[in-house]
């Protein structure tokens, strides 16, 4: 039995150790693999990190040519922008003499306008004060038109109730003289 239990751990270490051999042999194969890939993949990396910068520098000058020729098209832009403000300016002020020369007739008009706007105000006033009064004077004439003819229609029934009461004062009269 003591035999048991130092050959039962033994055979399991040994079984333990080739498994363990077999998985150290593939996980330094992979790590080899892995240190390989990685070195590959700096040099590609800095392949094409040379590709890139050499195309960031032909990049840079082509537009640095740009930039060249897109300043020299502001500057022509710019030298015109200020002869056509000079020219603008110089109208300006021929405008603005002609304006000055004519502020006191403008002024002169401006009066006139109001004077006219206050005339018209008070035209428009009075017109509304008379569209009220004829509309008022409308509705009055409807109200007494139709107390008129209520007054008509009263009438017409008061005689029609007068006849009524005739005619049958006159059947109660020729009943008694029969009766």
């Amino acid at each position: 039995m003591n035999k048991i239990y130092i050959l039962v751990p033994v055979i399991g270490l040994a079984v333990f150790f080739s498994f363990y051999q077999s998985f150290s042999k593939k996980d330094e194969a992979m790590k080899e693999t892995a240190r390989l890939q990685a070195i590959e993949d700096k040099k590609q990396k800095a392949i094409k990190e040379r590709e890139a910068r050499e195309a960031a520098i032909a990049e840079a000058v082509t537009a640095q040519e740009r930039r060249k020729r897109e300043r020299e098209e502001k500057d022509r832009i710019e030298e015109e922008k200020k002869k056509a403000f000079q020219e603008a300016n110089d109208i300006f002020d021929a405008t603005k003499r002609e304006r000055d020369d004519n502020k006191d007739s403008v002024a002169k008009l401006k009066r006139r306008i109001t004077d006219i706007e206050v005339e018209i105000s008070a035209l428009e006033s009075a017109r509304n004060a008379g569209l009220a009064e004829i509309a008022f004077i409308n509705k009055y004439t409807e109200k007494a038109e139709a107390n008129r003819k209520n007054y008509y229609d009263l009438l017409a029934k008061v005689e029609a109730a007068e006849k009524e009461r005739s005619r049958q004062a006159a059947e109660t009269a020729a009943a008694k003289k029969k009766g």
